[in-house]
């Protein structure tokens, strides 16, 4: 047996990448001994972390990947790694034989290239059983290959069997642990078979077991308590042959692992073996090298802080201990801390801190890392006050501010220090430093930055620019060589601040103390002006000006590179409610100048009032976290661009005077399209509607409008109509139409505007608000008939053209009910009834049925009610009928009135007739 002091491990250098690592060079694989220092900080570890708490070295989890394994009558024993195999997995290869005369100590048949034996065990001086256990490091030709134990010397008949199996996240430098080995004795045989127990100074840890017996019954083996069986495999050849398993399991925890068991199906001379598995340490992925500043002074010492890094990112810290050199590339002198540039992060810690001091001004020095061990996988990055560059620029000595980014024109509190380690002068005492200002973007402007209240310009101008001599401020220096001032900037933009101290006499001089820092003033809000006439759909005036805390302009916003800009938007303000429509906002931000910016084509598409909101487009002026905005509410009002009217005569082409007609006025926007805000109904609030006020552009004079108004109320998403049977319908009444005389038939056209805002009217969108009016009147004619026969009564609708009552052909809509109809009989004991009236073409008839009693003779007369009362104004002496309220027919009827108010009438006699004896051929009659 080989004694367990050796503890043959492999050592891989550089393997070739696994899955998700670089390749950083080829693989080769060594035996070593375990390096006991990396064992002392393992155990240090475990020490520290039971007595103190303190965080052990971080392992990854070993998993078993996959195992191929076989056996037979053979010289030789080859075996297949699997395809599933990764570069850097380990590979272990059980390899048991039996039929062999030779010992472990004497072997001399062949292994494969590049295999390390771990461990040999024979059983019955090698007569009966040789178990042996190689280890290798997956390499990329390794994966899918055949791998060749033997052939084997021995007497008779050689069996063999064995397998590959294959671990992934074991330590690849120091792979075993530990490991035993144990053979059954000459004259005792057994079922048993057994691993000595190993002892392991990590957690998590993989114990793997492998078992053979000198026996080749199938089904040998039942593994250990609690390890889980990989593969059960014989030669065959019974009990000549051989049978071999292995098995693993995770210890989590240090120490003693105990033996380890399997139980076999026979007795048998056998050998157990058990390998205890280093889990992988952590992988140093770089280095990084940071530093509060890529600046300092030659005078006082910069801070480099080296990090060990797990991964790309530096999120998970690498603890395993790492010590290297850094290096400089440049011209200047350079002094490390120590005189060396060595540094070392102990295990368990991820940093550390090393100083050094560059004493040549002006000349800038790169850092890096010239060795390092473990050597990182990757190559260092660094962090000197926010840049990825290596590089530090030291210079004689200089102040140190900060000026922070703020909103424009709030003065900020800066502390200038002086560097005591340079010019201890600078305690308690005052001393003028000249600040001079720069722009840096825009690269140009208007306004200076104050300092203590100082423009700094050659005439502390404070509307003046900055310029190339600054002005000097004093500051009173405390102890700590500290001064306080204040920095004011009241435009907007990326600002530059240099102060320098170069006095020219006295024992400083030639002294020069400079120190520059950069900031951002942003804009602290957005005004918005507006401007009318506010008119829907039509553009109106309207800016943005980008301003500083105190309300006033900002000239340099907006002419940065790339510019910044403002994004508008805006929502309705009135009216609220069911019917209220949002409408359709157009307007984009113009270019800046001067700190105000056009709104370009601003148009609401609707009437009532908005609201303008103004934002920083990019969210963070120029990257400072500082953002602006604005609003204003309430513009407006906005009113429709013009109604559309249209006049619709409720008798065809034509009004008679005094009859209501159909207006209809339309709001719209500039450009068509209704106003659905201009509403009077209870479904928008506060309306937008109005009273709209109509008027004659023809006529001349001869009559007026009759309810002149189209009511608020009656405008419902932005139309509003009178109909003809509203309760007060809108008409045109001759002057004379009741007193007479009659007047011609005259062409009116109406006119309609806004009561509020007197500038929305219907010119130029009247074409339809026109119609010819009329003098009317309805005439009723005498007639006479048999009483055994209905009777028709003419009737007409008439006007007055130049000189006479003519028959009005386009009246065909006046209708007069047979209720409106009142009727006086001579005479008692008769009756009859008449129909209703439709006139067609001016024409109509109202027939009366043939008088009841049958033969009952009479005359009865008929007027037409076309008031508004139940009593007809006609000439007769009795009176009813209901009303039909077409007083517009209404004329100078009878004898009883001079008026032209009065209702027609007319008689109907029945039975008058003359008998055949009293026919005439001809009669003329005569009037004076």
């Amino acid at each position: 047996m080989i004694s367990k002091s050796w503890k043959p491990i492999l050592t891989t250098v550089r393997p070739e990448p696994v899955e998700g690592r670089a390749s950083t060079g080829s693989a080769r694989t060594e035996l070593k001994e375990v390096s006991q220092e990396y064992l002392q900080i393992r155990k240090l570890a475990k020490f520290f972390c039971g007595l103190m708490l303190l965080p052990t070295l971080a392992t990854a989890d070993i998993s078993f990947i996959a195992a191929n394994t076989t056996g037979g009558a053979w010289s030789y024993l080859q075996l297949h790694v699997d395809s599933s195999t990764h570069v850097g997995d380990l590979m272990v290869a059980q390899v048991t034989f039996g039929g062999l005369s030779l010992l472990c100590s004497a072997l001399t048949y062949p292994i494969p290239s590049g295999w390390s034996l771990i461990e040999c065990q024979p059983s019955l001086l090698g007569l009966a059983i040789v178990q042996a256990v190689y280890a290798k490091v997956a390499a990329s030709g390794d994966i899918g290959s055949d791998q060749t134990w033997g052939p084997f010397l021995g007497l008779g008949i050689n069996y063999a069997a064995g397998g590959i199996s294959i671990y992934r996240g074991v330590d690849t430098s120091s792979p075993i642990e530990d490991h035993s080995g144990h053979a059954t004795s000459l004259l005792f045989p057994s079922k048993l078979v057994t691993a000595p127990s190993v002892t392991t100074a990590t957690e998590n840890d993989m114990l793997v077991g492998f078992f053979g017996s000198a026996d080749a019954a199938s089904s040998f083996f039942t593994p250990p308590n609690g390890m889980s069986e990989s593969y059960d495999v014989n030669s065959g050849g019974g009990n000549s042959g051989v049978s071999v398993s292995m098995a693993y399991v995770i210890k989590p925890t240090i120490g003693a692992s105990g033996d380890k068991v399997a139980t076999g199906a026979s007795s048998a001379h056998n050998v157990g073996q058990l390998l205890a598995l280093r889990p992988q340490i952590p992988f140093l992925h770089h280095l990084h090298i940071s530093a509060a500043s890529s600046t300092g002074v030659t005078c006082a010492p910069t801070t480099l802080t080296i990090t060990a890094c797990q991964d790309t990112a530096c999120a998970v810290p690498y603890l395993g201990g790492v010590s290297g050199n850094l290096s400089a590339a440049g011209t200047a002198t350079v002094n490390w801390e120590g005189g060396s540039p060595a540094f070392t992060i102990p295990a368990l810690s991820s940093s550390v801190a090393k100083t050094v001091q560059v004493t040549t001004a002006n000349s800038p020095v790169t850092f890096g890392i010239a060795s390092a061990t473990p050597s990182p996988g990757y190559a260092a990055t660094c962090d000197f006050g926010g840049s990825s560059s290596c590089s530090f620029t030291a210079t004689d000595a200089g102040f140190v501010f900060d000026v922070p980014s703020h909103v424009s024109e709030v003065a900020q509190t800066v502390t200038v220090s002086a560097g005591l380690a340079c010019t201890p002068a600078f305690a308690n005492v005052s001393k003028t430093v000249t600040f001079t200002c720069g722009y840096q973007n825009p690269a140009s402007g208007t306004l200076p930055v104050r300092v203590g209240g100082t423009a700094l310009n050659a005439g502390n101008n404070l509307g003046g620019a900055c310029d190339a001599s600054g002005n000097a401020v004093s500051l009173n220096f405390n102890a700590s060589g500290e001064a306080s001032t204040s920095v004011q900037y009241a435009d907007a933009g990326s600002m530059l601040l240099n102060a320098r101290y170069a006095p020219s006499s006295g024992s400083e001089a030639g002294l020069v103390m400079t120190g520059s820092d950069s900031f951002v003033a942003a804009p602290a809000s957005f005004g918005i002006t507006t401007g009318g006439p506010y008119v829907a759909g039509q553009d109106y005036n309207a800016s943005i000006t980008a301003k500083n805390s105190a309300g006033v302009a900002t000239p340099n916003f907006g002419l940065e590179s790339p510019s910044e800009g403002a994004a508008l938007s805006f929502a309705k303000n009135q009216p609220t409610g069911s019917g209220a429509n949002d409408g359709v906002f157009t307007g984009t931000v113009g270019s800046f100048a001067s700190g105000t910016a056009p709104v370009n084509n601003p148009t609401w598409s609707e009437v009532g009032t908005i609201d303008l909101s103004v934002a920083l487009s990019s969210g963070s002026y120029l990257g400072s976290g500082f953002t602006a905005s604005g609003s204003l509410t309430g513009i407006g009002p906005f009113v429709p661009a013009y109604f559309d009217l249209v006049m619709t005569p409720t008798c065809g082409s034509f009004a008679y005077s005094g009859q209501p007609f159909l207006v209809q006025a339309t709001a719209n926007r500039y450009g068509g399209g209704t106003t659905l805000n201009y509403d009077g109904s209870a479904d928008t609030s506060p309306n937008q509607a109005h009273d709209v006020n109509l008027s004659e552009i023809l006529a001349g004079g001869v009559g007026s409008l009759v309810n002149p108004t189209i009511p608020a109320s009656v405008f419902a998403a932005g139309i509003g109509a009178v109909m003809a049977i509203a309760a007060s319908p809108v008409s045109y009444l001759f002057a004379t139409h009741d007193s007479g005389p009659p007047t011609l038939p005259t062409k009116i056209q109406l006119h309609a505007a806004d009561s509020v805002n007197g500038g929305v009217t219907s010119s130029e969108h009247e074409t339809s608000a026109w119609t010819m009016v009329r003098r009317g009147r309805l005439r009723l004619f005498n007639a006479f008939g048999s009483e055994k026969s209905s009777l028709s009564v003419p009737v007409q609708a008439q006007y007055w053209s130049e000189k006479s009552w003519v028959i009005n052909a386009d009246d065909n809509c006046t209708q007069i009910p047979a209720s409106s109809l009142a009727l006086s009989y001579s005479g008692s004991g008769w009756s009859t009834s008449p129909t209703g009236l439709t006139l067609s073409a001016g024409q109509g008839n109202i027939v009366f049925a043939a008088p009841s009693p049958a033969g009952s003779t009479g005359s009865v007369d008929v007027a037409a009610n076309l008031g508004t009362s139940g009593s007809d104004q006609s000439c007769l002496a009795s009176h009813g009928g209901t009303a039909s309220n077409q007083a517009w027919l209404r004329a100078q009827n009878g004898s009883c009135a001079s008026t032209y108010d009065r209702d027609p009438s007319a008689r109907a006699s029945f039975g008058v007739y003359a008998p055949e004896t009293a026919k005439q051929i001809h009669v003329r009659e005569l009037f004076q």
